[in-house]
């Protein structure tokens, strides 16, 4: 056995024990140490033959007199090489103090655990050899293994340190009563350190950063109140937020600003007043007052309070009052109801403009409805008007006096004769000759500028059915009526719809949507939209919701409805579904939006939106109090209401046009951010909106629906014919029994077309199928729909073009293994001639041989749309042309010669009309509608700059308007017709240096007992030169580029000449001439060509590319003159824009339907 002795006591160096020993023993494995005389040992972390060196971090500081030192070796000759284990730390926010990661057999093992900073040791577990001995060799956070056997695994887990919650209090504030437009403070105190404060004027609703406004001393703090603030009362609170992110908000107190002004005296005398509720017979009665209210530039007055119980006038335009000298200039101002809208209109003129009324039409005021109306009159001129509580804008006009008195209930010609008498009661009428402010006008018609109504409030309506509601009872949102928008927003919106609970809650019977001030899918706010989508549908009836909006910029929150048929991104899309929307709030504290259409044309993608009526906050209170915005829905009409006050209405028994609002629509709730809300402040935070019910009642007084008296139909139940890849819109027609006119439609062969909501949408098929409308009740209708010829048709060959046959586009060799393509074989032409080509193919190409054929040069080309027609001079006596066609479904293809060729101006003429093709040349302009342009014109803005486009193919008629023109009819069918043309150059073309263009024969026709009548012919048509994006009907007459014949004009586009820093066109047009009302049908033609504009000059006609469009406008009579506002002329129709060339060229429009026989004048 082999001894061991320790050279000399050792000593330790912070907790390193080295202790130097001399032994005879070999092969040694393990070096300990015992500081209790052998009970326990340690082993060396390190040791030589003769050191070995121990940690000691565990023994306490003093003297040890007891430590014994032992060997483990392996005598010379014989054993086994010592076994190592691993030890294995699986250690979470803490480290040990041990770092080995082996160890040798029987050694002793320590090591501490210490946790993060910030956190606490939880949990420690140590195995060895699998087995778990942390009880007995784990005290608190040290490891102590006396001897190892086994590998050893150690787990520990430290956990983040808690700390206590922030407490934040703010101490109360009282009251404040301050005089309006003065500074004052706010004061209040914290009990620790705040950083941010916001300030609410609408008791916690909505909130403003107002950090920037606040001073502090230690957690006592000041907010300066600007002077701005108006007279009224204001429920304030404040918002207080730590730098941990705790917030504490403060009692809700109330600021009253007190008026600085002035108090009003007390009403006057009035010096006229009729006895109360006058009744008016409509025959004979009327009341002169004695009034003249215009004698002298004096100040008055008049307040009238009438209704007319919904009396049917004897006249169209019943005057309730009349004060006007009804000659001249028309001075003074009158009230009448206009029969066609059932609106009155409070109207008036003066000699000193010609442009606009006195003020705006009164949409608030209508028939059926007791209307309440103040006037003031400055001076001899209207200063202020309130209807209904309602401020009207007015356009302040003098007046020339007249000697005429103010009369009641008729109307008064110039010599006093009465005429045009009204139905109704007068409850009140006063004049005082005094003007009075708008607040006393607004207290006269029982209204004032803040309180709020909250109509017929939470009660349900007497003898209306209800059929639908929600009223918000409970914690969560009810998903059987309601789903969100997730992920969205719509144009010019600034905030992210988010499902869920972050935005969209229910809170004490209320619905809550809010809108914070928070990233969200790349927007800087969320918020939510729920919507009542394939849950809850409905048609017709009243919609009503008790709603509390946020009066503040920014904010746009809505009620409103979608046509169920829409489908986000395919189907029937927006605005064609039709959109109703009964409240939106734009711009803050100016004004709401009650009643508010968006649609569509019935079949084209031109849309248009309606703003029926609008309330301001002095006629209802604030808007952040709750009120009842409410929609009446008729086959007829749109009736908006506000706290059941009727602010607007639309007819909509057009079914044609209003065909989106005669479906199922579905309802929304939003708070949208930004767009027609205005810009949010920056010092913004949220936006919430409170809705406390919505609800849907049936109807009113419906019949009983079911039975088999109850039917559907088609009014015209001929087949319709559609163009391959065209659209069609179809509306039936219900007797009036029925209940519920909710249809479902269905395709009998959806390869031939489909249908959707009324909408036929054809495929690139030629045949039929049948279109049925079934009604909820079983009942049906049915049409047939032909699409292209009718048949499906497989031709092989049209004329001499094969199938199967194409061209390199780049080589221009013909090739035979092209299945997708047809190529005509080599035609002979005539060189300088000028030819149409006909074909209902796409990406139609033309090219010119030589008589080797050998490629020269390139005809045409168009890039997938179906122009159908294509005009070119040839410049050799051979040429190819074909289609790109891989369904074999090209129907026509034909080649004309319409003029020989000419080295001058070119000849004149009208060859083309003289052939087969021309009823085809002018309709192939006007269908299919709408259809991509032959050339694109230079600088235009609209939408008509790429597509033709119906605007208004049938005669309108007008609404009731206040434009001023001497001559303007008002509210009647437009009576005039003028025929148009606009010469532009084609997109990205350059300025010609020697090309004009010529035109002549501006003519207009009118389709009457079977044949065309002329209604104007001008051979020198009128014009101008234009701002090329026809904006504000900007234009002017550069003498220099413009030459007038007997027989002609011709005009040049320059660069030079400049309108409002655009470049021009020209714009020439007919006269304004009356177009009778036998017409069925219009026809406008003008004939145009290129020529050299210096004769002597270079001739650069081929190089010059002008294009051009022929329409027409509905005007409202002869004589009148454009107005910005486009009450006067309507457009007809924007045709295909082609290329002029240098042969005399027909451009043309007509209202004829598709497929027209009858021809065309030559």
């Amino acid at each position: 056995m082999a001894s061991i002795t320790v050279s000399s006591n050792p000593s330790t160096t912070g907790d390193t024990l080295t202790v130097n020993f001399t032994t005879d023993a070999t092969n040694i494995s393990d070096i300990l140490i015992s500081k209790d005389g052998g009970s326990t040992y340690t082993s060396a972390t390190s040791f030589t033959s003769s050191k070995a060196v121990f940690n000691v971090s565990s023994w306490d500081n003093g003297t040890y007199s007891n430590c014994k030192l032992k060997c483990v070796y392996t005598e010379s000759g014989g054993g086994t090489t010592p076994t190592t284990y691993t030890i294995t730390n699986n250690l979470t926010n803490c480290t040990t103090s041990n770092t080995l990661n082996s160890i040798k057999a029987n050694r002793m093992y320590v090591a501490t655990i210490t946790p993060d900073s910030g956190y606490n040791l939880s949990t420690i577990k140590v195995t060895m050899g699998g087995t778990d001995i942390t009880s007995s060799v784990v005290s608190g956070d040290t490891i102590t293994i006396s001897e190892v056997t086994g590998n050893i695994v150690i787990t520990a887990k430290a956990i983040e340190q808690s700390t206590p919650p922030e407490t934040l209090t703010i101490s109360n504030i009282a009251d404040i009563t301050q005089t309006e437009k003065t500074e004052f403070y706010i004061q209040y105190t914290t009990n620790i350190a705040v950083v941010k404060h916001e300030i609410s004027w609408d008791g916690g609703n909505t909130f403003y950063d107002k950090t920037s406004d606040v001073t502090a001393s230690g957690t006592t703090y000041k907010f300066k109140h600007d002077d701005k603030g108006s007279a009224g009362n204001y429920s304030m609170t404040i918002r207080v937020t730590t730098a941990k992110g705790t917030t504490k908000t403060s009692n809700v107190f109330k600021v009253t600003l007190t008026s600085s002004a002035t108090p009003e005296p007390t009403t006057p005398t009035p010096v006229y007043e009729l006895a109360s509720d006058t009744v008016f017979d409509g025959s004979s009665k009327y009341v002169d007052t004695g009034v003249k209210l215009f004698q002298t530039a004096s100040d008055y007055t008049i307040f009238l309070d009438f209704d007319d119980g919904g009396a049917t006038q004897n006249d169209d335009l019943a005057n309730v009052m009349h004060c006007v000298y009804e000659e001249g200039a028309y001075d003074g101002l009158k009230l009448y109801l206009n029969h066609e809208d059932g609106h009155y209109y409070l109207v008036g003129n003066s000699q000193n403009t010609t442009t606009n009324y006195t003020y705006e039409d009164s949409w608030t005021m209508v028939k059926g409805q007791r209307n309440k109306i103040a006037i003031a009159i400055s001076r001899g001129v209207v200063s202020n008007i309130v209807i209904n509580g309602s401020t009207v804008a007015v356009n302040k006009n003098t007046y020339d006096m007249n000697d005429y008195s103010l009369i009641l209930g008729a109307y008064q010609d110039k010599e006093c004769n009465k005429s045009k008498f009204w139905q109704g009661t007068i409850h009140t009428c006063k004049v005082w000759n005094e003007a009075f402010t708008v607040a006393k006008m607004k207290e006269l018609c029982g209204s004032s500028s803040s309180g709020g109504d909250s109509g017929s409030g939470d009660a349900y309506r007497p003898g209306r059915t209800l059929i639908w509601e929600d009223d918000f009872t409970g914690t969560t949102l009810n998903t059987a009526n309601w789903d969100y928008e997730n992920n969205y927003s719509r144009p010019n919106e600034v905030q992210n719809y988010v499902a869920g609970t972050n935005n969209v809650w229910v809170e004490n019977s209320n619905l809550v949507i809010k809108a914070k001030k928070e990233s969200s899918n790349g927007k800087e706010w969320s918020s939510g939209c729920i919507h009542t989508d394939n849950k809850q549908e409905f048609m017709y009836g009243r919609f009503e919701a008790k709603i509390k909006i946020p009066q503040t910029i920014g904010s746009f929150p809505a009620f409103w409805t979608l046509g169920g048929n829409y489908e986000e991104g395919g189907g029937i899309t927006w605005p064609y579904c039709g959109e109703i929307d009964i409240m939106e709030h734009k711009q803050g504290y100016a004004w709401t939006t009650a009643g508010a259409l968006y649609r569509t044309d019935l079949v084209w993608d031109n849309w248009d939106a309606k703003d029926l009526g609008r309330v301001d906050s002095g006629a209802i209170g604030s808007f952040d109090d709750y009120h009842i915005y409410a929609m009446e829905w008729t086959h007829d009409k749109l009736d908006y209401y506000v706290d059941d006050r009727l602010i607007g209405h639309s007819d909509i028994s057009d079914d044609s046009t209003w065909f989106m609002f005669h479906q199922p629509h579905y309802i929304l709730l939003n708070q949208a951010l930004g767009a027609a809300g205005g810009s949010v402040p920056s010092d913004m935070t949220e936006y919430t909106m409170y809705v406390d019910w919505v609800r849907v009642y049936a109807p009113e007084a419906a019949p009983s629906g079911g039975g088999t008296t109850n039917k559907i139909w088609f009014e015209d139940t001929s087949a319709r014919h559609m163009d391959k890849w065209s659209k069609l819109g179809l509306i039936p027609k219900f007797n009036e029994s029925w209940t519920n006119k909710v249809i479902t439609w269905k395709s009998s062969n959806e390869s031939i077309a489909t249908v959707c909501g009324g909408r036929v949408d054809s495929k690139g098929v030629d045949g039929s199928c049948i279109i049925t409308a079934t009604t909820l009740e079983g009942q049906s209708a049915s049409i047939t729909v032909n699409v292209g010829n009718g048949q499906p048709t497989t031709p092989t060959t049209i004329g001499n073009m094969t199938y199967g046959k194409g061209i390199d586009q780049s080589t221009h060799i013909i090739t035979d293994n092209a299945e997708c393509w047809a190529t005509v074989n080599p035609v002979t032409v005539e060189k300088g001639a000028t030819y149409t080509l006909q074909m209902d193919g796409t990406w139609v190409w033309g090219y010119a041989f030589d008589d080797s054929d050998n490629y020269v040069s390139e005809l045409f080309t168009s890039t997938g749309n179906n122009n159908h027609t294509y005009t070119f001079t040839a410049p050799t006596n051979k040429i190819r042309y074909g289609c790109y066609d891989p369904s074999k479904y090209l129907t026509y293809c034909k080649l004309t010669k319409t003029s020989g060729g000419s080295s001058g101006g070119g000849d004149t003429s009208n060859t083309e009309y003289e052939t087969s093709i021309a009823s085809d040349y002018i309709l192939d302009k006007m269908y299919p509608m709408p259809q991509n342009h032959e050339a694109l014109p230079s600088g235009v803005k609209d939408t008509w700059a790429t597509q033709s486009r119906w605007e208004n193919q049938q005669r309108p008629t007008a609404l009731a308007h206040n434009c001023g023109q001497a001559g303007c009819p008002g509210a009647v069918p437009f009576r005039a017709l003028g025929a148009w043309a606009n010469v532009y150059r084609v997109k990205d073309s350059g300025f010609s240096a020697n090309t004009g263009v010529e035109m002549r024969n501006i003519k207009v026709y009118g389709w009457y007992n079977g044949q065309w009548e002329k209604v104007q012919d001008l051979a020198v048509p009128n014009g101008n030169f234009y701002a090329e994006s026809f904006s504000g009907d900007s234009n002017q007459y550069f003498s220099d580029s413009i030459k007038t014949t007997n027989t002609s004009k011709t005009i040049i586009l320059r660069e030079a000449n400049k309108i409002n820093n655009e470049n021009c066109m020209y714009h020439p047009f007919s006269d304004i001439k009356n177009f009778d009302t036998k017409y069925e049908y219009v026809y406008t033609c003008i004939d145009l060509r290129k020529v050299k504009w210096d004769e002597s000059g270079t001739d650069d006609r081929d190089s010059s590319h002008y294009c051009a469009s022929c329409g027409g406008d509905w005007w409202l009579a002869e004589g009148l003159t454009f107005d910005s506002s486009w009450q006067h002329n309507k457009g007809i129709a924007q045709p295909k824009i082609i290329e002029i060339t240098k042969e005399w060229r027909r451009f043309s429009m007509t209202t004829v339907p598709q497929g027209w026989t009858n021809g065309f004048p030559q």
